[in-house]
């Protein structure tokens, strides 16, 4: 956990919930926050603070643990009600969470499929968009993502590796943007879209699809006849697959996650068979890794 003399420093906000009135102050040396003035009302109260790996290595060692990222703290108190003397003097405690801060995050996924004119269900114009956070130009080259093991179909979602292992996800499938280092930038605010194939899926009977072949890339598996490559489309690499015969990347109400590791990494990453039983193996991706995941 967090060191004993640990205190946040950073800023807060309380917002009227009715008028949106809000006011702002920021943490002292003792970790608290003291706001002036504040009109009777019910306030949500919301902190935020990013912090660099170094400071988060002091704050809190046994967390860092190998973290090479800055990480975002945060936490919320809602629903406060002033309405008296009484409750302006009483001192609340914000729990605190922290979460690694990605420069690059999931912004669409588009994966359940597209209804045709019979009522059926087309499942192969899937692709995934990806956003820069920052203010900052980054580079796409070696990032990873891929989908993880773990049923996401069903209101009870199940991870087969949760109880053995709370300090790893699990994937089935990585792809990795390709390049050396430079070769793929995206400017701050700009995004960019990998399709599973980059095909135009709009017809007759799939007016609602899309048209994928202006896609930046796309998740071609050479070895799939599922798989058709648009040689106008650079293709992303393939980093990992946990069935060999996997005919596509990519799967309906999947969980998805972004990291970065080079070819050699990923040989060197544990590859584990899941508790229930089976002889696939699936890529061990530690938490430190992720920059972002989603939930469909």
């Amino acid at each position: 956990g967090f060191a004993s003399d640990a205190v946040y420093s950073g800023p807060a906000t309380l917002l009227d919930r009715n008028s949106g009135q809000s006011y702002s102050a920021t943490a002292d040396a003792a970790g608290v926050v003291t706001f002036n003035g504040v009109l009777q009302g019910s306030y949500n109260l919301t902190v935020s603070q990013t912090l660099g790996n170094a400071e988060f290595r002091e704050m809190a060692p046994e967390l860092a643990g190998d973290l090479k990222s800055d990480i975002m703290l945060s936490g919320n108190l809602l629903q406060i009600n002033l309405f008296s003397d009484a409750d302006a003097a009483e001192t609340r405690e914000v729990n605190l969470v922290w979460t690694v801060k990605s420069d690059i995050v999931f912004s669409k996924i588009y994966g359940n499929g597209t209804k045709t004119t019979s009522g059926s269900t087309f499942i192969n114009d899937r692709y995934w968009e990806f956003f820069n956070n920052s203010n900052e130009t980054v580079y796409l080259d070696g990032l990873c993502f891929g989908y993880i093991e773990g049923n996401t179909m069903t209101g009870a979602v199940t991870n087969p590796f949760y109880e053995q292992y709370k300090d790893a996800l699990f994937a089935s499938a990585v792809i990795r943007f390709p390049g050396s280092g430079t070769e793929h930038p995206l400017a701050p605010g700009e995004s960019v879209v990998v399709a599973q194939n980059a095909q135009n899926y709009i017809t007759e009977e799939r007016p609602l699809s899309v048209d994928l072949t202006g896609a930046d890339f796309e998740a071609h598996y050479p070895d799939s006849d599922m798989s058709t490559d648009n040689p106008d489309v650079p293709n992303m690499e393939v980093a990992y697959k946990a069935i060999a015969g996997a005919r596509v990347f990519g799967t309906t109400n999947g969980s998805y996650i972004m990291f970065r590791a080079s070819a050699a990494e990923i040989e060197q990453m544990d590859k584990v068979t899941s508790p229930d039983g089976g002889s696939i193996a699936y890529l061990r991706v530690p938490n430190e890794m992720i920059m972002d995941a989603v939930q469909q």
